[in-house]
């Protein structure tokens, strides 16, 4: 299916059972019954997936509104920008989203499952967050510079929060704001980590013990159990 300009409407999408679709530019929208993978040279704006789906292609990806009953994959060989909400209705479904360089959620926006864990991966670049909820599942951010919220009224929600950067976590100007158990760093390269938890917490990592260039600074409104030294 070669696309050129707008594809269906928010109002009457196209139906689909089909393995990929190309496009050359424009707004899809799509209801497709299985995996999709997009094949394009130019920038997609994904305007809504109704089904368990996986969405795959080597450009840049503008999601402007994803609402699904399954599974949400998003697999970009460029960057992937938020403009309007992400969720998934289906209990413990996944959403994941991957990106060669950034991913950036816009202001507003959110990310939610029905306790499904949710993943985002900068591979070479950033992530900036705005709304995240796993409810009861978990969250796993990795970027391959800086892991960053908006600001003050950014939040992510979850049991255990995973943190990968290259980078640094958050600033003294902005921390990251959670609202979870457990935060679990797997490693932080350079930079600091600049967290502000609602409640409390507990902190471990992957290894023997969490040790970074730059401050570490962690704020609760409760108890901060650690379970391994932080140098």
């Amino acid at each position: 299916l070669q696309i050129s300009g707008t594809t269906g409407t928010s109002g009457d999408v196209i139906e689909t059972t089909v393995a990929k679709v190309s496009s050359s530019g424009g707004a899809v929208y799509i209801t497709e019954t299985d995996n999709l993978e997009i094949g394009t040279n130019s920038i997609i704006s994904i305007n809504r997936v109704d089904t368990t789906a996986a969405i795959t292609t080597s450009s840049h990806i503008a999601i402007d509104g994803i609402t699904s009953n399954g599974v949400v994959s998003i697999i970009s060989g460029g960057s992937i920008t938020q403009n309007k909400n992400i969720s998934s209705s289906l209990s413990t479904a996944t959403i994941s989203l991957e990106a060669l360089t950034n991913i950036t959620m816009a202001d507003g926006t959110s990310t939610s499952s029905t306790n499904g864990n949710i993943t985002l991966k900068a591979t070479n670049g950033a992530i900036i967050s705005e709304l995240i909820n796993a409810g009861n599942a978990n969250v796993s951010l990795t970027a391959g510079t800086t892991i960053d919220d908006i600001d003050a009224s950014s939040l992510i929600t979850a049991t255990d929060l995973t943190l990968k950067s290259g980078s640094g976590v958050g600033s003294f100007a902005n921390n990251l704001n959670t609202t979870i158990t457990n935060l679990i760093i797997d490693s932080i390269t350079t930079g600091g980590l600049y967290i502000t938890e609602t409640s409390s917490m507990g902190i471990d990592d992957l290894s023997s013990g969490i040790s970074m260039i730059g401050d570490i600074i962690v704020n609760t409104t409760g108890d901060l159990n650690l379970t391994k030294s932080l140098t």
